[in-house]
């Protein structure tokens, strides 16, 4: 983490008059943009300080330097609370990443049931498709047994299978039904004709039920077949990726935690600082920062001097959005440097 570049010198004695007159020379001076008020009064006795500290010292290019700082209470609980926030999100996070592996299995899982299933359904079809054709070549047989001389019996419509065949026959049913068979002397030559139309129907139709039948358990078949192997091949190698993917994946969490676990652990405390070089013209504002201070090193994050006074000049206790976002960055960075 970057530190301070400077080098702390403590005054050797407060007798001398150093802290308190460098000190007092900055409290009293003004800061352009806030003439209303002294530094003392803008710093001074904030609501959002839990403590503050004024001190001298003379840095690495032998200036004298009065630096302020604040102990600025919103910002610690804001982090502190943000701390639980994200070891939460860190802990959802892992937990929905590690069930997305398993929704990722289940989801195979349902792809080849699918498929399963449309293989079955060609399956279905296609014994649908055979049972046709072979109750039409039932029926042709039966048909061909036909003649004038063929009885209401040998017309009963349960005894044949195509639907089609059991519509041509309908009307020479009927008939049988009412009686009016054995009454018409035409009935025989009816019977005849019926039975060429429906057998004519049916070597028409035969050929195409075959054909049907062929592309069913050639085309739709095969392809769900290919498609259930397929996908069982591409579960079996995210099966294998998931395996190797898992611990990696669990290791990259549990580190995450970690880091997360002892940035916690570690937090202390957010510090506003401001500084001053004394000058005999006067004091020169040098800049402003925030720290965060934790107990392996301090995150330093500079600062506008409009960030610093404006909020000071209101004297809220309540954390501004602004300082939010300052103390989000600097939060992310630790560890990271």
């Amino acid at each position: 983490m970057r530190r301070l570049s400077v080098v702390f010198v403590a005054c050797a004695a407060l007798l001398s008059g150093c802290l308190g007159g460098d000190v007092s020379r900055v409290k009293e001076s003004r800061m352009k943009g806030w003439p209303d008020f002294t530094v003392g009064q803008l710093l001074g006795t904030r609501k959002a300080c839990s403590s503050t500290e004024w001190k001298s010292f003379t840095d690495t290019r032998d200036r004298k330097v009065v630096e302020y700082s604040c102990d600025y209470a919103p910002g610690t609980a804001y982090l502190k609370a943000k701390h639980v926030e994200d070891m939460e999100e860190a802990r959802k996070h892992r937990e929905a990443s590690l069930a997305d592996l398993v929704k990722s299995a289940e989801y195979d899982q349902e792809r080849i049931a699918l498929a399963q299933a449309k293989v079955r359904g060609q399956l279905e079809g296609s014994a649908e498709l055979e049972g046709q054709l072979e109750g039409l070549k039932v029926d042709v047989q039966r048909l061909q047994l036909l003649s004038k001389n063929s009885t209401c019996r040998d017309l009963d419509k349960n005894q044949f299978n195509h639907p089609q065949v059991v519509r041509f026959l309908q009307e020479l049913t009927k008939a049988c039904d009412d009686g009016s068979a054995s009454r018409d002397p035409d009935f025989g030559r009816s019977v005849e004709l019926t039975k060429v139309r429906a057998i004519s129907w049916a070597r028409q139709t035969l050929p195409s039920l075959e054909s049907g039948l062929t592309r069913q358990e050639t085309t739709g078949l095969e392809s769900a077949m290919r498609e259930v192997q397929q996908l069982t091949e591409y579960a079996e190698k995210n099966k294998a990726s998931r395996e190797r993917l898992a611990p990696q994946r669990q290791a990259e969490h549990e580190a995450r935690m970690a880091r997360l676990e002892r940035r916690g652990a570690n937090f202390e405390k957010v510090r506003e600082v401001s500084q001053w070089a004394v000058q005999e013209q006067g004091p020169v504002y040098l800049g402003s920062r925030v720290d965060l201070v934790f107990s392996d090193g301090v995150l330093e994050q500079p600062v506008e001097a409009d960030f610093v006074f404006t909020h000071a000049s209101r004297d809220s206790a309540d954390l501004h959005a602004i300082y939010q976002i300052v103390l989000d960055q600097a939060w992310s960075l630790y560890g990271k440097k």
